[in-house]
C-alpha cells in the first residue's frame, strides 16, 4: 500500500511539476513566493479561471491593442509600433493601464530594436513572456506599484541592469539584480551581463525559477549553505558554465535546474537533496560523471536525458522510480545497476544508448515499457528477472547485438516489435512454466504454438511453418 501511495504521488508530482515549468502567473513557492498576490486575487483582476468569462473584445489605441478589465483597467496585449525609445502610457482612452499581458512584445521583427521602455506608475501585472523579444532592450525600471512579474517576463532581453523604485512594496533591486522585497529569492539575474564570474549573496535563500536562464557569460557561479531551493529553469541554457556546486542545505532541484548547461562536467549532489526535478540535467552533453544523493528515490522523467558523455552514475538503493527517457540518449553509458526497489522501466527510460554493455535487472521488476531499450546497440545479453511479467512494445527493438533471450515463467504478456531489428538475435527461450508463451527450437510462439510471434533475425537455416 505504501509503494502504490509513493507511485501515486510521483504521477502527481510529475504532472504538477510540468506545469509549474511551463505558465503560471504565480510562483511556484507560495510561503516565499516572487508573486505578492494570490491567484484568486489575479484572476478577478483580469478574468482569468472564471468559467463564465466571456472573451474580451480586442480594442485599439494607437500602438498597442487592448482589453477592459472586469474593474474598468486596461490589459495591453500586444504592441504594433515601430519605437526603439519606448514610453507605455498610464492610460488608454482613458483607461488606466494596470497589466502587461502575456508575450505582448513577443513579435520579433517588430520588438528586436526596441532599446529601451518606460513602464507606467500605474502597473500591476507583467504577465509571463511579456518583453521576451526585446533583443536589444538592456535596462528596465520597475515602478513602485508592480505587484507581480511572471516567469520569463523579460526571457531574451539583452538585459544588464534591473532598477525597482524604493517604494516598491514586492520586489528591489540590489547591484542591478531583481530580487524579492525581503531579499530571499533572487529572481532574475541581467542575462547580458559580461562578468564570467557571480557569487550568489548570503541572504538569499530560494534561486527563483529561470533565474539565471540563458545567462551565457557566466563560467562560474558560487552558491551559499543557505539556499534550500533551486528553482524550475535556475541554470537552463547557460551554456558557458563550468563551475558550480550544490551546496549541502539545498533540498530541491527544480525541472530543468541545469538543463542544457553544456559546459558542466562534473556534478556532486549532497544527501539534503530530497527532489531533483523533471529534465534538471537534460542536454547537460559534456556531464561525464554524477553523485546522487544517498536517499534519493525518484530519478524522474528526462533526468539525464541527451547527457551524450555520461559515463558514470550509481543509482542509490533508495530509489524505486525512474521515468520515462530518464537516461535516453546516453551514449557513453557503460553499465547501469537498477536498485531493488524499482518495479518498472518506462518509456525509453534507456532508449538509444548505445555503449550500453551491461545492466542488472532488480527481482522486484514486473514491468519493461514502451522502447525501454531500444536502440542499445551494444547490449549483448540481459537476464530478465523471474518477477517479469510485461514486456512492452519495441522494449529491446535495434539491440542489435543481443543474441539470446530469455523469457521467464511469469511473463504474461509480450508486446509486438519488442524484439525487431534485433540482427544477431537467434534463440528466444521461454520458461518451460509459462502459462502464455512457448519457444520451439528458438523459436517464439502463444502457448499451444499456433500463433508464430517472433522469429530470430539471425536464426539461421530453413524453417517451416
Amino acid at each position: 500500500m505504501k509503494k502504490a501511495k509513493k507511485l501515486t504521488a510521483v504521477v502527481l508530482t510529475a504532472v504538477l511539476a510540468a506545469s509549474a515549468y511551463t505558465a503560471t502567473p504565480v510562483s511556484v513557492y507560495a510561503a516565499e513566493s516572487t508573486t505578492a498576490v494570490s491567484e484568486s486575487e489575479y484572476s478577478s483582476q483580469t478574468g482569468e479561471g472564471d468559467p463564465d468569462w466571456d472573451e474580451p473584445q480586442s480594442l485599439v489605441c494607437g500602438d498597442f491593442n487592448y482589453e477592459i478589465l472586469d474593474d474598468g483597467t486596461a490589459k495591453i496585449n500586444k504592441y504594433t509600433g515601430k519605437a526603439t525609445d519606448l514610453i507605455i502610457p498610464s492610460n488608454l482612452d482613458g483607461k488606466k493601464v494596470t497589466v502587461i499581458g502575456d508575450y505582448c512584445f513577443n513579435d520579433y521583427s517588430i520588438c528586436k530594436n526596441i532599446k529601451s521602455i518606460s513602464l507606467p506608475d500605474s502597473l500591476l501585472y507583467i504577465e509571463e513572456g511579456a518583453f521576451s523579444s526585446c533583443y536589444s532592450l538592456n535596462n528596465i525600471a520597475i515602478p513602485k506599484s508592480v505587484i507581480n512579474i511572471a516567469d520569463n517576463a523579460f526571457e531574451y532581453a539583452s538585459l544588464t541592469e534591473i532598477a525597482v523604485d524604493a517604494d516598491n512594496e514586492n520586489y528591489c533591486a540590489v547591484d542591478g539584480i531583481l530580487y524579492t522585497k525581503s531579499r530571499d529569492t533572487l529572481i532574475l539575474y541581467p542575462r547580458a551581463r559580461t562578468a564570467e564570474e557571480f557569487k550568489v549573496p548570503d541572504f538569499v535563500k530560494y534561486i527563483g525559477d529561470n533565474a539565471f536562464k540563458s545567462c551565457n557569460y557566466l563560467i562560474k557561479i558560487i552558491l551559499h549553505s543557505n539556499i534550500s531551493t533551486i528553482g524550475n529553469g535556475a541554470f537552463n541554457g547557460c551554456e558557458n558554465l563550468s563551475d558550480i556546486s550544490v551546496p549541502d542545505g539545498v533540498t530541491e532541484i527544480g525541472n530543468y535546474a541545469f538543463g542544457g548547461c553544456n559546459s558542466l562536467k562534473k556534478m556532486s549532489i549532497p544527501d539534503s537533496v530530497e527532489r531533483i526535478g523533471y529534465g534538471a540535467f537534460s542536454g547537460c552533453v559534456s556531464l561525464e560523471e554524477v553523485k546522487l544523493p544517498s536517499a534519493l528515490d525518484v530519478i524522474d522523467n528526462q533526468t539525464f536525458e541527451d547527457c551524450i558523455n555520461l559515463k558514470n552514475i550509481n543509482l542509490p538503493e533508495s530509489v524505486y522510480y525512474i521515468g520515462e527517457n530518464a537516461f535516453a540518449r546516453c551514449e557513453k553509458l557503460e553499465n547501469i545497476v537498477i536498485p531493488n526497489e524499482v518495479t518498472e522501466i518506462h518509456n525509453h527510460t534507456f532508449s538509444e544508448c548505445t555503449n550500453l554493455k551491461s545492466i542488472t535487472l532488480p527481482d522486484s521488476l514486473t514491468d519493461i515499457s514502451y522502447g525501454a531499450f531500444e536502440g542499445c546497440t551494444s547490449l549483448q545479453n540481459i537476464s530478465l528477472p523471474q518477477s517479469l511479467c510485461y514486456i512492452g512494445e519495441d522494449a529491446f527493438s535495434s539491440c542489435s547485438r543481443l543474441t539470446k533471450i530469455s523469457i521467464p515463467k511469469d511473463v504474461a504478456y509480450i508486446s509486438t516489435g519488442v524484439f525487431q531489428y534485433c540482427t544477431n538475435l537467434k534463440e528466444i527461450a521461454v520458461d518451460e512454466a509459462n502459462e502464455n508463451y512457448s519457444s520451439v527450437n528458438g523459436v517464439l510462439f502463444d502457448l499451444t504454438s499456433n500463433s508464430l510471434l517472433q522469429y530470430p533475425c539471425a536464426k539461421k537455416g530453413s524453417y517451416s511453418v
